[in-house]
């Protein structure tokens, strides 16, 4: 678990990527990163 303000960071990262923005690093934006 992390705090409040990677969840918000992953979030920003996930709208960008135009991915599903729920602050969890899941399969998909796992994918995106590497």
């Amino acid at each position: 678990m992390y705090g409040k303000a990677t969840t918000a960071a992953v979030k920003v990262y996930q709208k960008r990527k135009k991915l599903s923005a729920d602050g969890i690093v899941g399969a998909k934006t796992w994918a995106v990163m590497f």
